[in-house]
């Protein structure tokens, strides 16, 4: 199916351009609510008058954690805001722990938040060290324990890195959790070796989970891919009814059962040290190939396809009798492979 949505398109477009954001410069977007107040990391327990004198362009003072154990294995950290250039420090930086568990034993409550139409999702305040920051995000009883590290490097603006510092890590959770069936089926050839109390109801169909071998790293990888447009995606939306001003490269380092994952947009680089080898763990975000440049070129103009094919790529070919079932796909967006609610939802999103 490929080849021929290749031969379709191929001749339309030479070639992939980033995804332009709209500028929040009109007076309309001025009058707009701040979606996120100014803030720094919560992680540096700064009270409001050390925040603003953070940004003091004379001083320039360098800020580090005053206690350590407010990062995930007391990790190091340290900022200063750049001289001259903004008036106001326009990167963030995340560290938190929490737990993925199965999505059918989550329990919702009253202060669960609906994304659009997108999961539902409970946003942490990041602001506020008392706040579930520091205790939800920190749990450490049952499902599979994950580690989050991120930094923001934002610019033109405050808005966009305050938000992806607050809902990131809130969409890589639910991503991770969609898949937390095969994630755990990785680690151990019998289900029944899992806890009861993990195991997947019986009418939890996921058509093509397993029609091919597929290794945790192609699932958390393609999880991190999904969240991070998710991400991208919620920013675009909510420009109309939020002040968000700017926009951000980000860098997540995101460890799971003895593994670090890097995933990145933009420029944002990450290394690894280790016996004084440096090892590169990330690369400035470009296109990857033909196909990623055809599916978004997919996306941008879906009448192009006429209703033949859809811009997601099927990890199998699907029928009819898929329909409302759950398939792994590849978006143009993607290298690794994700899970969505059911067939019938990506059909209806895609326009197909």
């Amino acid at each position: 199916m490929f080849k021929k949505v290749k031969s379709t398109l191929s001749t339309v477009m030479g070639g992939i351009s980033s995804i332009p954001h709209p500028q929040d410069t009109s007076s309309q977007a001025q009058q707009l609510e701040v979606k996120y107040p100014y803030s720094r990391p919560f992680f540096l327990n700064l009270t409001n008058d050390e925040v603003q004198m953070s940004a003091d362009h004379t001083v320039r003072p360098l800020l580090v954690p005053r206690n350590i154990t407010k990062l995930p294995w007391c990790a190091g950290y340290s900022e200063t805001i750049n001289s001259g250039k903004t008036v106001l420090n326009e990167d963030q930086g995340v560290g938190l722990q929490f737990n993925i568990k199965p999505p059918y034993h989550q329990q919702q409550s009253e202060d669960d938040i609906d994304i659009d139409d997108g999961p539902t999702v409970k946003y942490i305040s990041l602001t506020d060290t008392n706040s579930q920051a520091n205790s939800d995000t920190q749990d450490t009883e049952g499902g599979l324990p994950v580690t989050y590290f991120a930094i923001f490097d934002g610019h033109a603006g405050t808005g966009a890195a305050l938000m992806a510092a607050h809902v990131l890590h809130v969409h890589i959770k639910d991503k991770l959790m969609s898949v937390y069936d095969r994630l755990v089926s990785s680690e151990s050839s019998s289900s029944d070796s899992s806890p009861d109390q993990f195991k997947p109801p019986a009418n939890r169909v996921m058509s093509g989970m397993f029609d091919r071998k597929l290794s945790k790293d192609d699932m958390i990888r393609g999880a991190l891919e999904s969240a991070f447009w998710e991400m991208d995606d919620q920013i675009a939306r909510e420009r109309s009814t939020y002040r968000i001003k700017g926009g951000c490269a980000a860098l997540v380092a995101l460890c799971v059962d003895g593994k670090i994952y890097v995933a990145n947009a933009g420029d944002c680089r990450a290394i690894l040290i280790k016996d004084g080898e440096v090892t590169p763990m990330s690369m400035d975000f470009t296109p990857e190939s033909d196909r990623q440049r055809l599916q978004y070129l997919a996306y941008l103009q879906p009448e192009l396809l006429k209703n033949d094919f859809t811009a997601l790529q099927f990890l199998r070919r699907v029928h009819a009798k898929d329909i409302g079932k759950m398939v792994l796909y590849r978006d143009h967006h993607m290298t690794g492979w994700s899970l969505p609610l059911s067939l019938h939802n990506i059909h209806t999103h895609t326009h197909t």
